[in-house]
C-alpha cells in the first residue's frame, strides 16, 4: 500500500512539474501563423523583421548586427531554400525550467536547402496570457552535402509531438 501511495505521489510530481497544454483554435491559428512568418523571413533574408519577432529576453542575449551575420553566414553555406515542412507541436504551460512563466509551443520542421540535407528547425514560441507569440529560441539541425559539416544533433524524433 505504502509503494503503491509513493508510486502516485511521484507521479504527479512529475505531472506538476511539466504541464502538457491543450492551445484553443485560435491560439494554434496565431502561433503557426507566427512560427511560419518568421521562418519565411528568414529564408527571404528579411532578418530585421524576423528579428523583430524575438522576445525580449532573446534579443538581449543577442542584438541585431550578431543576429543578422549569423544568419547571412547560414545563408551563404545552406543555399536556397526548398522547403520547410512542419512535422510537429508540442505545448506546455509554465515549464519547469523556462526562463519566464506563459504558453510555450514548440515546432519542429523538417527542412530543406540546396546543401542541406538532412536538415531540421526547431522554434520555441511563447506567449503570456493574451499576448502575441514571439520568438523565443530557434536552433537548426543539419549536414551539409558539400563540406560533410555537421551542426546541431540531428536526431529523429518520432512520437515526441502532437499532430498539428
Amino acid at each position: 500500500m505504502q509503494q503503491r501511495l509513493t508510486a502516485i505521489l511521484i507521479c504527479l510530481l512529475c505531472f506538476h512539474s511539466v504541464q502538457a497544454y491543450e492551445p484553443s483554435p485560435q491560439e494554434r491559428e496565431l502561433a503557426q501563423a507566427t512560427a511560419l512568418q518568421y521562418i519565411q523571413h528568414l529564408n527571404a533574408g528579411e532578418y530585421r523583421e524576423a528579428y523583430n519577432m524575438h522576445s525580449e529576453l532573446l534579443n538581449q542575449r543577442m542584438n541585431y548586427e550578431r543576429f543578422a551575420k549569423s544568419q547571412t553566414a547560414f545563408s551563404d553555406s545552406s543555399g536556397k531554400s526548398l522547403s520547410d515542412t512542419l512535422i510537429g507541436a508540442n505545448w506546455q504551460l509554465d515549464p519547469a525550467k523556462a526562463p519566464t512563466k506563459g504558453f510555450y509551443v514548440e515546432y519542429e520542421f523538417a527542412c530543406e536547402y540546396q546543401y542541406l540535407k538532412p536538415c531540421e528547425q526547431t522554434l520555441v514560441l511563447y506567449s503570456e496570457l493574451g499576448e502575441r507569440f514571439r520568438v523565443m529560441r530557434h536552433s537548426r539541425s543539419y549536414v551539409n552535402t558539400q563540406t560533410g559539416k555537421r551542426a546541431g544533433k540531428y536526431i529523429a524524433k518520432p512520437g515526441n509531438f502532437s499532430r498539428l
